[in-house]
């Protein structure tokens, strides 16, 4: 139990530090995101949140695989990310240019990343709960 509850901190310090490089990243100074193609891609907050939250999931999955036995039986990141754009019927492209203009708004994405963070303590709560 101790080791699950260490795994878990190390996560969710991953997920806040993952968060923090997003917002350092959307502070910069860089030319504004082409509105024109993000309106083309349109992924919209709630859909871009889900889809975070499915590939922070996909995330964990792969460095928990990587700890077990059965490492090599395990799918590498870019086909769950594939699965997770298939589900929500986006492509890569549409999802980079939404990550791309949601971070260029940093008070909205932070926002955001604390809905993302609040529903997957829920989802820890419960997971917990049916051990």
């Amino acid at each position: 139990m101790l080791l699950h509850s260490i795994r878990i901190k190390n996560w969710l310090c991953t997920l806040l530090l993952l968060a923090s490089l997003c917002f350092t990243v959307a502070c910069n100074n860089e030319a504004p995101v082409n509105t024109a193609a993000f309106e083309a891609a349109t992924i919209d907050e709630e859909t871009m949140i889900n889809v975070l939250i499915d590939i922070h999931l996909a995330e964990a999955v792969v460095q928990e695989g990587r700890f077990k036995k059965n490492a090599a039986d395990l799918k590498d990141i870019r086909s769950y990310y594939d699965d997770v754009f298939e589900i929500y019927k986006i492509t890569p492209e549409q999802f980079t240019e939404a990550f791309k203009h949601y971070s260029n708004q940093p008070e909205k994405f932070d926002k955001m990343y604390e809905e993302l963070i609040d529903r997957m303590s829920k989802i820890e709560t419960e997971l917990q709960a049916k051990k």
